[in-house]
């Protein structure tokens, strides 16, 4: 028996006679599938950017909430501030020298906070006040005489203090928190 290719199509048509459909389907098929394909590559890709949008925004909207929350509780530390630091002014207006010395050690402490707020690190407030420079605080050295005042009070408790000794060092602890933003 004697195959021919060209026979067996005919042959086949005879028996199946949708061949050309057969046909027609393997040879377009290619391009239909390639056209499928491409529209399901497609839909993975704008699924996959969707969702990462998605992430995007849910990000957004947390840290929005956390920014909120945060502008929230910073607005709280500034009113709680300035009713500690008008508890400063009041103990600096004071008849009485130990009030002074404590408006101080206060007036320190507050700046100290602030400073830790800031996010300057450091063991002590001196070291936190060794990583700024006047760019950042104009006031840097009075900051530092004020400071220096404060060790002096802390460490010797027998200081006794001039009034006008103990004004300026609020002053200066005061135009600092200004320049944070701390005070009006």
């Amino acid at each position: 028996m004697n195959f021919d290719f060209f026979s067996a199509i005919i042959f086949a048509e005879s028996v199946f006679p949708y061949w050309n459909v057969v046909l027609f389907i393997e040879y377009y098929g290619r391009i239909i599938g390639g056209f499928f394909s491409f529209v399901f590559f497609a839909g993975i890709v704008i699924t996959i950017v969707k969702m990462s949008e998605l992430k995007r925004a849910k990000v957004f909207a947390v840290t929005a909430r956390d920014a909120e929350k945060a502008l929230h509780a910073e607005q709280a530390y500034r009113t709680k501030s300035m009713k500690v630091w008008s508890d400063i002014v009041g103990k600096a207006n004071s008849d009485n020298p130990s009030d002074w010395l404590s408006a101080v050690i206060q007036a320190d402490a507050v700046f100290d906070d602030i400073l830790k707020r800031m996010g300057i690190h450091g063991e002590t407030m001196g070291e936190r006040l060794q990583k700024l420079d006047q760019s950042k605080l104009s006031s840097l050295q009075s900051i530092w005489d004020a400071h220096k005042l404060r060790n002096r009070i802390a460490h010797t408790p027998s200081t006794m203090l001039r009034k006008d000794e103990l004004l300026d060092a609020i002053e200066k602890y005061k135009k600092g928190l200004r320049e944070f933003g701390y005070l009006e």
